[in-house]
Parts: structure tokens; sequence; C-alpha cells
């Protein structure tokens, strides 16, 4: 495991990641966010998937495989460290072109 970028995490904090709760679980909710991380992780066959970490005001970590989402925690770290409190952020979900559903953040 490869942590990329991290803010408002600690080692618990990692720790906890393994049994994160999906991004799915809160679409369409909003939470308050105070920490964020990223990590790379090998799976058995070898590949590596990076996966992202939503950490909440009262302890709740929430994981996501989503690129969209991920690209998204940079500037959600960034934030965090100028505002030096939490975020309100908003899970939303969309539908893309070809008819999936992702997902993205949006301030509130």
């Amino acid at each position: 495991m490869e942590l990329i970028r991290t803010k408002g995490i600690t080692a618990k904090d990692i720790f906890n990641a393994t049994s994160a709760k999906s991004i799915k679980d809160i679409k369409d909710e909003t939470i308050s966010v105070n920490g964020v991380f990223v990590k790379e992780k090998a799976e058995e066959d070898g590949k590596v998937t990076t996966v992202g970490y939503l950490k909440t005001e009262d302890g709740v970590i929430y994981a996501t495989v989503s690129a969209t989402v991920i690209e998204q925690l940079e500037p959600l770290a960034e934030m965090l460290d100028e505002t030096g409190s939490v975020c309100n952020i908003k899970v939303v979900g969309k539908t893309s072109n070809a008819n999936r559903e992702y997902f993205q953040l949006e301030l509130v």
C-alpha cells in the first residue's frame, strides 16, 4: 500500500479504512468531511487499484474507486488546508452517456 495524499488522517484512520463503507451508501446525502486520503492497493492478481477515502467529522470512513471522485480529493484536501475545519460535501450520482452510474462530489 502506498499513500498518495492525506489530510486530517491518522494511523488509526488508515487501519479502519480496511472496513470502510462505500460511497454508494451515501448517494445524494451531505456529509461533513474533515479528512481525505488516497492510496494504491495491490490486488491478489498483482493489479494496482487507486482507492480514495473520505473521513467524516464523526469518524466514519467512506471509500471509492471512482476516478472522478478521486480526482476531486486533491482540491478537497487543499480546501481542508485552507479552512482548517470541515467541508460539507454532497455525493451526487449521475448517469453517463453509456447509461452507467458514476459519482461526483459537490460542495454545499
